[in-house]
């Protein structure tokens, strides 16, 4: 593992980390035993290699098909903790409190925790921030859009 590949934003977030052999980048595919089942190069990796986090040498770390899979997890910029999943799941517990402004951010680390109570939580924070939309959940993503207007005649 040589580093991580951000989302465009620069709040917290959950990065994705970056495996190398020789000059090529991956990513890797989780099976459902929550262990690397594959790799493979998205094409925003390739367009945008060069946004990637390096946090190690290519030397200094070799990961492989079955090895557990790694996560990774951004608090503040220049703050960022990659680990097993249990290891993940244990720090953003401890630091839960530190991200309540980010409701959807909330909502997404529930499922990653497997928190219901936490989920239904993040979910009312975010119908409280957006009163005028109509938001819904369906699995793993949450949609909104503008709730209808009566008319005035």
């Amino acid at each position: 593992m040589v580093g991580v590949f951000p989302p465009p934003v620069d709040g917290p977030c959950f990065m994705s980390p970056v495996f190398a052999s020789g000059r090529q980048r991956y990513i890797q595919k989780i099976d459902e035993g929550g262990n690397i089942g594959d790799f493979w190069t998205p094409d925003v990796l390739t367009m945008y290699g060069d946004l990637i986090v390096k946090v190690a040498d290519e030397e200094d770390t070799s990961w492989s098909v079955g090895d557990p899979a790694l996560f990774a997890f951004r608090f503040s910029l220049g703050e960022i903790e990659i680990g097993p999943k249990n290891d993940i799941q244990e720090r953003l517990r401890a630091r839960l409190f530190s991200l309540t402004d980010h409701p959807f951010l909330c909502w997404e680390i529930a499922g990653f925790l497997g928190d219901e109570e936490l989920r239904e939580r993040a979910m009312d924070d975010i119908r409280r921030k957006f009163p005028m939309s109509e938001v819904t959940e369906s699995g793993e993503s949450i949609s909104m859009k503008p709730r209808t207007q009566p008319q005035i005649i």
